[in-house]
């Protein structure tokens, strides 16, 4: 999923720990993995859980907020870790790496395995304790 969502390897990407939000409407849901588009295109919900089978390596799911329950100062969850991607600008990772130290949060940073078609997270900063 780096390639296609992250620039190609160049952005990041945000851990939360969703047991931290209290108001939570719904669970995350896996988005269904199918050759054809829902029956009942007026479900907005089956459209926005359903993918093309093309995606069914990204194991996806997908969280929805109702809009009168969308973001507000009360409801915001912090995010617990930061990857960043294995070919991040220098000068765009230093200032992300700047804000989550400032937020005491952890920092990894993901590396292409040498001998396996796989990526690695390794922890280059953590908050001390």
């Amino acid at each position: 999923m780096w390639s296609h969502y992250a620039n190609s390897h160049k952005g990041f990407c945000l851990e939360y720990d969703f047991k931290m939000l209290k108001e939570l409407i719904t669970l995350p849901l896996p988005v269904k993995y199918c050759n054809d588009l829902p029956n009942d295109i007026d479900d907005k919900l089956k459209l926005i859980f359903t993918k093309s089978k093309e995606w069914s390596y990204e194991e996806e799911w997908r969280l929805v907020k109702p809009a009168e329950k969308c973001v507000s100062q009360s409801n915001i969850i912090a995010p617990i870790a930061i990857y960043l991607g294995s070919n991040m600008d220098e000068q765009i990772k230093k200032s992300i790496m700047d804000i989550a130290k400032g937020k005491n949060i952890k920092i990894y940073k993901m590396y292409l395995n040498q001998n396996e078609f796989k990526l690695e997270a390794k922890l280059i900063w953590e908050p001390r304790l």
